[in-house]
């Protein structure tokens, strides 16, 4: 399955950490465009379930959404 939802990601950390499916079950893969084509990079995920250092693309996206939102925020 391929996802741009950070949802999927959550609901396999909770069916691990629930013992529903184990680490060793589940694999998570970060893609990469480059000009040879998309490059696959195995993402480590815990014995909880937790994607270490979470997918490279979707905290890119939450930083620069978070700092856009701050900007638009009213000064005190």
């Amino acid at each position: 399955m391929t996802t741009h939802s950070e949802k999927v990601l959550l609901g396999l950390r909770l069916a691990v950490s629930k013992e529903k499916l184990s680490s060793n079950q589940v694999a998570v893969y970060h893609f990469t465009k480059g000009l040879d084509g998309s490059k696959p990079t195995r993402l480590k995920v815990t014995a909880e379930g937790i994607v270490e250092g979470w997918v490279p693309s979707f905290a890119e996206v939450d930083s620069k959404l978070l700092k856009a939102w701050l900007k638009e925020l009213p000064e005190l």
